[in-house]
């Protein structure tokens, strides 16, 4: 039995350029589990449009002038006024509360790919902060809305915090920690029935009132491993909130390169790395010419103008 996954990157609010490159990590898994006959889909969450999504624009300007009334305090050597301190706190929590409510939207999207393309298992790679806060949510709302379907974790917050991380969510079947690309396709084929879950290296999971540790096993031999799955990218137009750039790879289990995508066309690799390079150069300079930040709105027209200008400048790799 091939199965269909999930792989999911959501780090929060992308509040810096690299946080916007697409995520090598999963295109790995990816691979990994495509070498095997296994069909795969990535979400990554690292776009542009998430700025937009998450920023809260309805509290902008009532931050600005809190703020700037603390900086007065602070250059004038003087305490804050509690009054404003106060202030800037309920409103810390009402953005706290507004971005909940996005990534609640992002989980019923995401609940929706689950029904619709019949997924076997959902993979997260977990971040720290509000990247973690937010895959936990999203992990809760699928296994509220699929209680049988397995949901795996992996990433950085896994090596560092390992069992801790089921103190706050049990949405989880199973952690991994360490390297992921034999273990991926070991949680396919336990998906599949064909392996048990004490048999597969670098898991964490729940048993009875403990925890099992399986024993750690590192990648051999790297070249080995299949090249990661990072030359497909797309706009998204169905799914509002996975809009700007992303990458949905999915293939069929015959190993053959079909690719489908939630999109209208496909952009070539280069032209994303290119973008990039250039939306770094160009934020830069108006920084420095406005002597501000740049609102993110200027973000997602930069991207959407590339996209259009370099796509007609290079070659389409497709």
């Amino acid at each position: 039995m091939f199965t269909k996954s999930l792989l999911i990157n959501y780090a929060g609010f992308p509040n810096e350029p690299r946080l916007l490159v697409p995520d090598n990590g999963l295109a790995n898994l990816a691979a990994a589990l495509i070498q095997k006959g296994h069909s795969t889909t990535i979400l990554d969450y690292a776009t542009v449009d998430m700025i937009e999504k998450l920023f809260p624009y309805e509290y902008k300007e009532q931050l600005d002038d809190i703020t700037k009334r603390i900086m007065v305090n602070q250059k004038q050597g003087l305490s804050p006024n509690q009054k404003d301190l106060d202030e800037f706190h309920g409103l810390d929590e009402k953005i706290e509360n507004l971005q909940r409510k996005k990534v609640q939207e992002i989980a019923t999207e995401i609940s929706s790919i689950v029904r619709k393309k019949n997924i076997d298992f959902v993979g997260f790679k977990l971040w720290m902060g509000d990247g973690f806060e937010g895959s936990i949510m999203i992990a809760e709302q699928l296994k509220k809305d699929y209680p049988r379907l397995p949901i795996f974790a992996g990433g950085p917050h896994v090596d560092w915090f390992r069992e801790k991380i089921f103190d706050v969510c049990d949405a989880f079947d199973a952690i991994a920690y360490g390297d992921g690309e034999e273990v991926i396709t070991m949680l396919a084929d336990y998906v599949s029935d064909k392996i048990k879950l004490e048999d597969i290296p670098n898991l964490i999971y729940r048993k009875n009132n403990g925890f099992v540790t399986t024993q750690k096993k590192l990648v051999e031999d790297l070249n080995n491993l299949p090249l990661p799955i990072n030359n497909n990218v797309g706009i998204i137009s169905e799914y509002g909130s996975m809009g700007g750039f992303m990458r949905l790879v999915s293939t069929n289990s015959s190993l053959v390169s079909t690719v489908e995508f939630f999109t209208h066309r496909q952009l070539p690799t280069s032209a994303i790395y290119l973008i990039l390079v250039l939306s770094i150069i160009f934020l830069i300079v108006i920084s420095w010419y406005y002597r501000s930040g740049i609102d993110s709105k200027l973000l997602m027209l930069l991207g959407t103008t590339g996209v259009i200008f370099i796509d007609i400048l290079l070659p389409n790799d497709r």
